[in-house]
């Protein structure tokens, strides 16, 4: 029971990440959030593709 427990914990906080970081996503540019930070990068950039 508690390791269904986590794994549903951990399965709403990534689905949570992934709507705060896309409603800051703006044509060329892509959101991440890691930490509680939010990353933007160019798309297709050196950097997006070392932070990924």
């Amino acid at each position: 029971m508690k390791k269904l427990t986590l794994t549903a914990m951990l399965l709403t906080s990534l689905f949570a990440t992934a709507a705060l970081a896309s409603q800051y996503d703006k044509p060329g540019f892509v959101t991440e959030v890691e930490d509680g930070r939010l990353w933007v990068f160019r798309e297709g950039s050196k950097e997006l593709e070392e932070f990924k």
